[in-house]
This record gives C-alpha cells, sequence and structure tokens, in this order.
C-alpha cells in the first residue's frame, strides 16, 4: 500500500506488481490541472491495465462512465441553517447568500463567518453582489461612446496592441503561453476574421459552451462553426469530456460543425470521440495553431 500526492499521471506511475490493483483518488474534481485531465489520465490507465480498479470522490457532480453514486445534497433550508450557524445569530437570511453558497456546505460556512464580520446579512449579501458595467468607460468610470472621437481611438489602441501581439507570437509561438485564457481566444478570434471569416468573441463568462462563432459564406451555403479555444500547457491535453461538451452545443445550437483549438494535444480518447464526427468536428493542436498563425498573417 502506497500513498502520496501529485498529479495523476503521476501517481499512475507508482503502483507495481502484478496482482490487482486499487487506486484510491481523494478529490479528483480537485486535482492538479483539472478534473478533466485527472479522469482521462485514469480512464486510459483502466483501459490499458485491466487490474486496475478505482475508487475516487468529488464535491461537484460529474459525467463519466465510471460507477457512481451520489450522496444527498443539502436543501437551501439546510444551507440558511449553516450560514446562521456559522454567523452566530438568527435573523432573516437574504436569497443572494443561499443561492451563492450553491449547495456547498463549506462556502456557506465561510458566507457566515464573513457574515459575522460585517455585522449583518444584509452587509455581506451587499459585498458579495456580482456588479458588471460593459462597455467603454473613461479613466473616471463614466459611460464611453464608442462611436465617439475617443471610443474611437481607444478601439483603434487597442487593435494595434492586438496587431503587435499576433506578430509577437508569430514570431516566436512559445509565448502564447504567457497570455491569459481570454486573450488567446481574443487572438484566435482575429485569426480567423484575417482569414476572411465573419467572426463572434461570445462573452468571457456564461458564454454557452462556445468562445467564437465563425460564420463563412461560400458556394456550398453558409456555414456556421462553433469553436472552443483552450490554453492549456503542451504536457495537459484536452480531454474527451471537452468534444463531448462541444458535441451538444452544436447540437443545441443548430451548427454545421464544431472547433476545439489548443495550445496542447488531445488525448487517445478525445480523438476516438471526435473521429466518430470526422464531419463535424475538428481538433486543431499546438501544430496547427502555428500553421493558422501562418496562414493569417500572409493575408495581412
Amino acid at each position: 500500500m502506497e500513498s502520496g500526492t501529485g498529479r495523476p499521471d503521476e501517481v499512475l506511475k507508482q503502483p507495481t506488481g502484478s496482482g490487482s490493483k486499487l487506486l484510491i483518488f481523494d478529490g479528483i474534481d480537485e486535482c492538479w490541472p483539472s478534473q478533466e485531465y485527472g479522469l482521462e489520465r485514469i480512464t486510459d490507465a483502466v483501459q490499458d491495465d485491466p487490474k486496475i480498479r478505482v475508487l475516487a470522490t468529488a464535491r461537484s457532480v460529474y459525467r463519466h462512465h465510471f460507477d457512481s453514486f451520489q450522496l444527498p445534497l443539502p436543501t437551501g433550508t439546510d444551507v440558511a441553517e449553516l450560514i446562521a450557524e456559522a454567523a452566530g445569530f438568527v435573523g432573516w437570511m437574504p436569497d443572494q447568500l443561499v443561492q451563492l453558497a450553491d449547495n456547498n456546505v463549506m462556502l456557506a460556512s465561510l458566507i457566515g463567518k464573513l457574515a459575522r464580520e460585517h455585522g449583518d446579512f444584509e452587509r455581506a449579501a451587499r459585498f458579495l453582489r456580482p456588479f458588471a458595467l460593459p462597455g467603454l468607460v473613461h479613466p473616471d468610470g463614466s459611460p464611453l461612446d464608442a462611436r465617439s472621437k475617443g471610443g474611437r481611438q481607444l478601439i483603434q489602441s487597442v487593435r494595434h496592441v492586438d496587431d503587435q501581439l499576433v506578430d509577437m507570437i508569430h514570431r516566436n509561438p512559445e509565448l502564447v503561453y504567457q497570455l491569459h485564457p481570454r486573450k488567446f481566444e481574443e487572438i484566435s478570434a482575429e485569426l480567423f476574421q484575417r482569414l476572411g471569416y465573419d467572426v463572434t468573441l461570445t462573452p468571457a463568462s456564461k458564454d454557452g459552451g462556445k468562445d467564437l462563432i465563425i460564420v463563412s459564406n461560400s458556394a456550398l451555403g453558409k456555414i456556421m462553426v462553433f469553436a472552443e479555444c483552450k490554453l492549456y500547457a503542451k504536457d495537459r491535453p484536452v480531454g474527451v469530456s471537452i468534444i463531448d461538451q462541444l458535441r451538444g452545443v452544436i447540437e443545441r445550437g443548430n451548427a454545421t460543425s464544431g472547433i476545439v483549438l489548443t495550445t496542447s494535444s488531445f488525448t487517445r480518447g478525445a480523438r476516438q470521440a471526435a473521429e466518430k464526427f470526422k464531419f463535424r468536428m475538428s481538433l486543431q493542436d499546438y501544430v496547427d495553431f502555428q500553421l493558422l498563425l501562418d496562414q493569417a498573417m500572409s493575408q495581412r
């Protein structure tokens, strides 16, 4: 019997011997660098060695082909009581706090402690309430009309910065790993636009499972493609769960096909899943990203 911590692929290297092996992963949804990465590595190991058995725990619900069971989740009343207990007093409970806990008992406890620090539930709710201000703004925070002289100048400046960044990444593709994932999505949109496609960059959050909507008009008619952009390290391949998720988004959105563009590679399971839908799913890895850079720069 051995125990340890680390990446799933490192843990999977440890078991030795010719007998049956039981691997226990406590908190598979918290593994580095992601839950999907861990599940893909475990799936490959089980397929390669039929003597391996796996027991994994997770806080979040995940869909996988492993046998699983789910413990009952706490109700809204349970969460409200947990927050009140952690806060040390009783009173009216704002719905925002219960919803924010999202049935997570640990988060409910933290929210209660925050309420205690701020003195009451209402102040804690105001403190935690999310906010957003869409559009362009002046340095003082006031709205800025994109059609105004200042708005056009700002948009032009941002576009100039992106042009410089694309040039830098084209000369040295390794720089892409220093980007924020959102910036990678923006750069990818820029590359497809340079190739003549009509590209829509979806919001950073609540994007509906797609980062880009790419539309093309050709002799074959109008084509709409959903793209997922994954800025992953080279040693973190994209797993089959991403393929399955995008396939569902394609069906629900009545898209023609989908693309998964990554700075990494794809697991064997991901490629097998995409092969079943090869006329509606395209997998583009780090090499393909460099080719996309070359093609886009040649159109400049």
